[in-house]
């Protein structure tokens, strides 16, 4: 529950919920807000696999790459509370705030 309430707070401070034109403003948010998925299962590539072992382990978040997908905003602080994530990929975004 944790992960997704984290994740949903990163969702809405990087306004993930917001519409340009008729598209949503991220470029990739599929299933993302889901109750029917596992956090492991949204969008895979923003939350993508490596190596063998995924990015869960034991259902916790290791990785999160939201590489390149036309966020902005600020990075909420609640991302802290991902104590299992190794790697965060934020790049090419227009977003602010520290780590």
């Amino acid at each position: 529950i944790r992960q997704h309430y984290v994740l949903a707070v990163l969702y809405y401070s990087l306004n993930g919920d917001k519409v340009v034109g008729e598209r949503h403003r991220w470029k990739h948010q599929d299933l993302w807000l889901s109750n029917q998925t596992s956090v492991c299962d949204w969008y895979t590539s923003s939350v993508y696999r490596y190596g063998s072992s995924g990015i869960c382990h034991s259902g916790l978040i290791e990785v999160l790459n939201l590489h390149n997908n036309n966020m902005d905003g600020t990075i909420p602080t609640e991302l802290g509370h991902l104590v299992s994530l190794k790697k965060i990929d934020l790049g090419i975004n227009y977003i602010s705030g520290t780590l």
